[in-house]
C-alpha cells in the first residue's frame, strides 16, 4: 500500500480488533460488516425479527433507503419507539458504535 494506511477497515464487533485498528491505523475509519450485524438480529430480537415482519421491513428501509444521517436517525428512532425498544441494550450499543 506504499506506506499508506487504509481509508477504512472492516471488521466484526470484536472490541480487541476495534482497539487494534484504532491504535495501528489511527487515521483510518473503523467500520463494521453489515452482514455480521444482521446475522445477530434473529438471536437478539427473535420476537420481532422474523420472516416478513413489520420490524424487519422497517429495519431494511432504515439501512438501505436512508440517504442522509438525519433521515437514518428519524427512521431509526421511529422503529425503536414503535417496537418498544428504547431500553434494548444491544441496540443502544449498536447505535453508539
Amino acid at each position: 500500500m506504499y506506506g499508506k494506511a487504509p481509508v477504512s477497515v472492516l471488521t466484526d464487533q470484536d472490541l480487541a480488533i476495534g482497539a487494534a485498528v484504532k491504535k495501528v491505523f489511527s487515521d483510518s475509519r473503523h467500520r463494521l460488516y453489515l452482514w455480521h450485524i444482521k446475522k445477530k438480529f434473529p438471536e437478539k430480537l427473535s420476537h420481532l425479527y422474523h420472516k416478513k415482519s413489520a420490524f424487519k421491513c422497517g429495519l431494511k428501509r432504515c439501512i438501505y433507503e436512508s440517504y442522509t444521517v438525519e433521515e437514518f436517525e428519524k427512521v431509526w428512532n421511529e422503529l425503536i419507539i414503535e417496537n418498544g425498544l428504547e431500553q434494548n441494550e444491544w441496540l443502544q450499543g449498536l447505535y453508539e458504535i
